[in-house]
């Protein structure tokens, strides 16, 4: 997942979930927050981890990613933080916006879904479908992000 910080004086968070059950911080599991002091904080499950004296200013490209099972956070290509905490996949983008009118812009997700079966894995072509609740959703009950891509 990737993001563009802006300018905002507005506090926001934005990550990678397995869910999203509510709008709350604690939610994301894997998470950037990006606050209107231009401080750049990074959190698991609601608890801030890695460096605290993070900053960031308009035009940096926020990551988190997963590289072989592992998640990391990035600024402008350079690791900020590698997670020793295993993603529960699928994966998906998940936000929360903590002021009135605060907006979250430029947010990617990319990566291939693979199938897991046992030890014989297949790459699945049509990565998704459209739910009941306009959102994507895998087609197979089992996927995960590809790292290889």
């Amino acid at each position: 997942m990737q993001v563009t910080s802006s300018s905002s004086t507005k506090d926001r968070m934005v990550g990678l979930s397995n869910g999203d059950s509510d709008q709350t911080t604690a939610d994301i599991d894997f998470a950037i927050d990006q606050a209107p002091s231009g401080a750049l904080k990074l959190f698991e499950g609601g608890v801030q981890v890695g460096p605290t004296n993070l900053t960031r200013v308009q035009g940096d490209i926020l990551d988190v990613e997963v590289v072989g099972g592992v998640v990391r956070y990035v600024k402008n290509d350079v690791v900020l933080y590698t997670s020793s905490r295993e993603p529960l996949y699928p994966l998906r983008a998940d936000a929360s916006i903590k002021n009135t009118n605060a907006q979250v812009e430029s947010v990617m997700i990319s990566g291939a879904l693979q199938y897991v079966a046992g030890t014989a894995d297949a790459v699945d072509d049509g990565l998704s479908q459209q739910s009941d609740h306009g959102r994507l959703q895998p087609r197979r009950r089992r996927h995960r992000l590809r790292d290889d891509a």
